[in-house]
C-alpha cells in the first residue's frame, strides 16, 4: 500500500503514517523514519509473496463501512487501495455494509478477507487492545483465529505497566511492530480529530482515543 499518496490525495497532508494502536501520549507513537520503512509500498515484493504463495491473480471480497462520520475519507483511501492491489494482480469484489455488520461479522467473527473500516472509538488504550486485539476480546475475531500469543502476551506486558510509563512505552512500541508484523488490523493512515478551545468552555476533554466528546461540555460566561 502506498500510503503517501492516500496521506497526499485523500488527506491532503492532514493525517500520518501509524501502527492502528490508540496511545496514551503522541510521543509513544514509533519514530516517523521507522513506521515509514516498516510500512513502505513494495509492489515487487508484494508480487514475490503471491508467486511464492503459489496464487495467480486471486479475487478476493473486500467490504468497506459505511453510514460513519468520515465515511467519504474511508471509502476514497479504500478506492486507492484497490486499485494499487491492481497493481500486483489482487482483483477485489467491493460491498459496502453498515457497521452492526462491521460490529457483528467482521469484529467479533472475522467474516471477512478484506475489509476496509474505520477504527472504532474506546475510552483507553487498554480499551482498544482488549476489545479488538486481545485474542479473548469480544470484537477480536480476526485475533481469536490467529492466537497469537506473543502478541497477547504484549498486551498483558504493558496492561500491568501502568505505574511504570517509560516501561509501558517500549512494551507499546514493541506491540506496534508486532501488529504490523502480523498484518491481520493493518492501519491505513490516522487522520486528525477535531478539538475546541474556549475560555468559555467547561468540561471538555480532548482524549487521543475518543476525541469527539461535546456531549460532556458546556458554555459557562
Amino acid at each position: 500500500m502506498d500510503r503517501d499518496v492516500i496521506i497526499r490525495d485523500v488527506y491532503f497532508d492532514s493525517a500520518w503514517k501509524t501502527a492502528g494502536i490508540f496511545v496514551p501520549s503522541g510521543d509513544w507513537h514509533l519514530p516517523e523514519a521507522e513506521i515509514s520503512r516498516l510500512l513502505a509500498a513494495d509492489i515487487q515484493g508484494a508480487k514475490q509473496l503471491l508467486q511464492a504463495a503459489g496464487v495467480d491473480g486471486p479475487s478476493w471480497k473486500m467490504v468497506f463501512e459505511n453510514g460513519i462520520a468520515g465515511v467519504g475519507d474511508t471509502i476514497a483511501a479504500g478506492e486507492y487501495f484497490v486499485s494499487q492491489l491492481k497493481e500486483v494482480g489482487v482483483n477485489t469484489n467491493i460491498k459496502i455494509v453498515d457497521k452492526v455488520e462491521i460490529t457483528d461479522k467482521i469484529f467479533a467473527q472475522g467474516d471477512t478477507e478484506l475489509c476496509i473500516c474505520n477504527n472504532a472509538p474506546t475510552p483507553s488504550t487498554n480499551g482498544q487492545l482488549y476489545t479488538f486485539f486481545h485474542s479473548s476480546g469480544r470484537a477480536a475475531g480476526l485475533f481469536k483465529q490467529l492466537g497469537d500469543r506473543e502478541f497477547d502476551a504484549l498486551i498483558d506486558k504493558q496492561g500491568e505497566a501502568v505505574g511504570d510509563p517509560e516501561g509501558r512505552k517500549a512494551t507499546m512500541q514493541q506491540l506496534m511492530r508486532r501488529n504490523i508484523e502480523l498484518a491481520v488490523a493493518m492501519p491505513i493512515v490516522s487522520d486528525s480529530g477535531d478539538s475546541a478551545l474556549s475560555s468559555k468552555l467547561r468540561g471538555y476533554k480532548h482524549h487521543t482515543a475518543e476525541p469527539h466528546r461535546y456531549a460532556e461540555s458546556w458554555l459557562s460566561g
